[in-house]
């Protein structure tokens, strides 16, 4: 059975569509969690400026693109064994 190693997630590439309160408060959430990559700004930070408009009837929302790097850590696995005899008996 394969089993999940640690390590990492690089270039995971992601568009965030929102308010410029709901980018904020998932770039925040997403950089508890890893790591972006890019665009960001001089000091290292996600870059909000790289936001663009949305038209239409989305005219009041943006959206963001973020490159992120994340740290993956190996799931837990359950190795029990099931006998499925057992299940189709109980059903």
């Amino acid at each position: 059975m394969p089993s999940a190693k640690p390590g990492k997630v690089n270039g995971l590439e992601v568009w965030l569509i929102g308010t410029d309160a709901e980018l904020d408060l998932a770039v925040t959430a997403l950089v508890v969690v890893g790591h972006v990559m890019q665009p960001v700004d001089d000091h290292g930070q996600p870059d909000p400026y790289q936001r663009h408009d949305l038209a239409g009837l989305d005219k009041p929302r943006r959206r963001q693109y973020l490159r992120l790097q994340l740290a993956v850590s190996a799931p837990a696995v359950d190795t029990t064994e099931v006998d499925l005899g057992l299940l189709a008996d109980a059903a």
